[in-house]
């Protein structure tokens, strides 16, 4: 840091919703599910329920790996308006390899 210039950060903390969007042929569900109702069982589910399926949930993961995906992100507290900053001088930037 040069004597006549100090460096001054603003650190804006934000939350977002990322969406991923995948088109998955009907023909590729039911050959590795079986049928259309097993792949929305296995949307549907959630691993803090008593009668959650580890196998069909990790058949499920895997099987989403397979196929591309549009993402679209949503800065919700940029709408808002409601995030949080931090001020501060530092020495070194915090996250020089974006700069």
């Amino acid at each position: 840091m040069s004597d006549d210039k100090i460096k001054h950060e603003t650190v804006e903390h934000h939350q977002q919703t990322h969406y991923l969007m995948r088109e998955i042929p009907k023909s590729d569900i039911i050959n590795e599910f079986g049928d259309i109702e097993t792949f929305e069982k296995a949307t549907k589910q959630n691993m803090t329920d008593e009668e959650y399926d580890s196998d069909l949930g990790d058949k499920y993961d895997e099987f989403l790996q397979n196929y591309d995906y549009e993402r679209t992100t949503d800065t919700w507290t940029m709408v808002k308006g409601g995030y949080d900053t931090e001020e501060q001088i530092v020495e070194e930037w915090t996250n020089p390899d974006n700069i």
